[in-house]
């Protein structure tokens, strides 16, 4: 069995994985982030139970610092995280260590997203922290010049976007 197989890079990973990840990241970053997180935010989502027990403190703390806030009362915990939204998580991760002194940030301009071949299928919502992901070196478009909003992010990719905030903030 060798190490390789076990962090598998190129699995999928679910909202409740992308969560686990950052509140990971800011717990590494500063003792700022060390105290647990409030549940009452998430035991109020119609889909509260559906959240792996290992997962409960990291998506508190991604419910209670805005990060995940979910969408209709659901947070799906489960369900894959594509990658506009994952843009969208990274941004506001971002800004949260920005406001407390552990990253600098360089502004999205919004014109970033029109290098990539699919941009008008990048939904409104997210054209703002696509962009701000690609000038802060968080995401990148494929081989094709394509962003690929409605695909799935993988192991490998989140470890790639936490180390580039880390570095970030270390500077």
């Amino acid at each position: 069995e060798n190490g390789a197989s076990v962090f598998e890079p190129s699995r999928t990973v679910s909202r409740q994985e992308v969560a686990d990840a950052i509140y990971r990241a800011a717990r590494c970053l500063s003792t700022k982030f060390a105290a647990e997180p409030s549940q009452s935010g998430i035991s109020g989502m119609a889909d509260y139970a559906e959240i792996g027990q290992d997962y409960y403190n990291a998506m508190a703390f991604c419910y209670e610092n805005g990060i995940m806030t979910g969408s209709d009362k659901k947070l799906n915990p489960g369900a894959a995280i594509t990658r506009q939204e994952f843009a969208a998580v990274l941004q506001r991760t971002m800004k949260l260590f920005a406001e407390n002194g552990l990253a600098e940030i360089v502004p999205g301009d919004g014109m970033a997203v029109y290098e990539f071949s699919d941009s008008r299928s990048i939904q409104d919502w997210a054209i703002s922290s696509v962009s701000f992901c690609i000038k802060n070196h968080l995401m990148q478009g494929d081989n094709r010049n394509a962003f690929n909003p409605l695909g799935t992010v993988n192991r490998a990719q989140v470890a790639k976007a936490l180390s580039n905030i880390a570095a970030a903030a270390k500077k």
